[in-house]
């Protein structure tokens, strides 16, 4: 679902790489859900000085912050756990993007 390690396209974590040292940028195009969430004050002081450094918006960081995480847990998975994750995180997708088309057309 993140990242197919096969492929030629660049993981979560060089990304953001090429963010903070100014030697790229990423553009996304999608949905969004917004999610409050507590943070430590060192992991939220690390995000800040990130998204200075790149000069992006935090929510940016967090996204390829998560996006990097869940590549890195996803691989240590057991391929069956992963598979089941992927799968639940595909349906809840394609609830979000009906709903989303079912109040569009009232």
């Amino acid at each position: 679902m993140y990242n197919d390690l096969t492929d030629n396209h660049p993981t979560h974590a060089q990304l953001l790489v090429s963010q903070l040292t100014h030697k790229g940028k990423s553009d996304r195009i999608g949905g969004t859900q917004s999610v409050t969430a507590r943070l430590h004050l060192d992991t939220f002081c690390m995000i800040e000085a990130m998204a200075e450094q790149a000069g992006l918006p935090r929510t940016q960081i967090m996204n390829q912050l998560l996006g990097a995480g869940i590549d890195v847990v996803s691989a240590e998975l057991p391929n069956k756990d992963r598979l089941a994750i992927e799968e639940n995180a595909a349906k809840m997708l394609r609830d979000m993007a009906m709903a989303q088309v079912k109040e569009a057309s009232q």
